[in-house]
């Protein structure tokens, strides 16, 4: 750690959304919604959680999040920053909720790529009393 501050690049401004996703996909990539055009959740493949209306027709975003490969339509083709620390030699954890792209897409797989992660043993779910706590994976 102490390497990566005294080496590492010192973030002073930052973009967040009102949704999860697009903050999520903005960390991981660097960019702000308007340029990665991921502005909503991305929950199911080719599908926006958006309900159709008469008045107001939604610009073409990327509904299925981000992905490290081409050839998924609606994606954001990007290297996330996990990928570049360990090409940097930089082992990775993630904390907390990962929701990168729709399911069944390359962007939902990014969640299982760095070297553990910790979250919550049923995932934001609700679940009964005394069935609970954190997890930790070893991811390889």
């Amino acid at each position: 750690m102490e390497r990566l501050a005294s080496q590492g690049v010192k973030f002073t401004l930052a973009y967040a959304s009102a949704m999860c996703s697009p903050t999520r996909v903005s960390a991981l990539t660097g960019m702000n919604a308007a340029r990665h055009r991921v502005t909503n959740w991305t929950l199911r493949k080719n599908q926006s959680p958006e309900k159709p209306s008469d008045t107001i027709v939604p610009p073409a975003w990327n509904l299925n999040g981000i992905s490290s490969a081409a050839g998924t339509e609606h994606t954001m083709q990007v290297t996330p920053l996990p990928a570049l620390l360990k090409t940097a030699g930089h082992r990775t954890i993630q904390v907390g909720k990962a929701h990168f792209g729709a399911k069944d897409t390359p962007g939902d797989s990014l969640q299982r790529r760095p070297d553990s992660r910790v979250r919550h043993r049923r995932q934001g779910r609700a679940f009964p009393t005394g069935q609970g706590g954190m997890v930790r994976q070893e991811c390889r």
